[in-house]
Order: C-alpha cells, then structure tokens, then sequence
C-alpha cells in the first residue's frame, strides 16, 4: 500500500522539486546545481539552466561541462 498523497498534481510536485534543489544548490551541492539546470532546461527555461550549469562547473562538474555545452551548441545561433 502507498503511503501519501499519490494524486499530487504535477505543477505542485515541480514547484516542491524546485524549491528542494534550490535550497540544496544555493548550499553548494553541485549534484543539485546540475539536476536543477536539467529541470530548468526540460522547462525551456534555458537562461535558468545556463546560470545552473555554469555554478555546477565552478567544481569542475564534468556532466555540467557536457550538459553547458550541448545547451550552446543546442542554442547556436537562435536569439531570445
């Protein structure tokens, strides 16, 4: 049997998501810093996503590595 809340609507479930990896990237984790530039990225949020990645490089995160620059690579040449 399931515990909970099963029927949680998904916007609720990925504001509750967003808020935990903020509170865990603005800590310093840089495993939350890079799942918080996927989340943003799968969002279209790129400019979010970006900002994520490049903070997760700054420990020299290679998956952020990867991940920022399929972002510019994906974004070539297409303005805002």
């Amino acid at each position: 049997m399931v515990e909970g809340n099963t029927t949680m609507k998904p916007e609720k479930h990925n504001a509750k998501l967003e808020t935990e990896l903020l509170h865990r990237a603005d800590s310093g984790d840089t495993q939350s810093q890079l799942e918080l530039g996927l989340f943003y990225e799968k969002q279209k949020k790129l400019d979010k996503a970006e900002e994520w990645y490049l903070k997760a490089t700054e420990d020299y995160n290679d998956d952020a590595l990867i991940l920022l620059g399929s972002l510019y690579l994906a974004t070539l040449g297409k303005t805002s």
